[in-house]
């Protein structure tokens, strides 16, 4: 039986793969917008809504591998990433209404319902995974500063006595 140890890099390894070629992915789609019109940061941020499996099972791989190892600078560094992500993700949603806004004049009747059904769904997901990332975050704070694996809800903290 191999040990588990010994398989955390090949983990982390196959976590940021994924997450290398969805940036990569998502540079190329970006190299064909106009951000600078309502209609391209609209169909930009729903093309990232749109492949966002892969990047959370890179996540929750990543996440994973930093409290099985243990390991407290990766907690830490997944902290901050999650705290950032999930602001930079609350922080869209303002963006992607008034984008969305100035756009239902250009859409026609027959799909407006669609629309709708689109810029609901997306800003469900911005707000759901932002404030995902918000917990997340939280967590593995949590998790770093206590020690080994991630913490117990309601449970007394066990970081020791300043």
């Amino acid at each position: 039986m191999v040990e588990l140890r010994r398989l955390l890099p090949v983990a982390v390894a196959g976590g940021l793969v994924l997450v290398l070629f969805r940036v990569l992915d998502l540079g190329a789609a970006l190299a064909g917008l106009d951000l600078s019109m309502s209609a391209g940061r609209a169909r930009w941020i729903t093309l990232v809504t749109a492949r966002l499996p892969a990047p959370l099972l890179a996540d929750a791989i990543l996440i994973g591998v930093a409290v099985t190892a243990r390991h407290v600078p990766a907690l830490r560094a997944l902290a901050w990433a999650h705290l950032a992500g999930g602001a930079f993700l609350v922080l869209a949603i303002p963006v992607y209404l008034t984008d969305s806004a100035r756009l239902v004049g250009t859409i026609p009747s027959a799909e407006a319902p669609a629309f709708r059904l689109l810029v609901t769904r997306v800003l469900v997901i911005l707000a759901g995974l932002g404030a995902g990332g918000f917990a997340a975050a939280r967590l593995l704070f949590t998790s770093a500063r206590d020690g080994p694996g991630l913490p117990v809800p309601g449970a007394p903290s066990r970081a020791p006595a300043q």
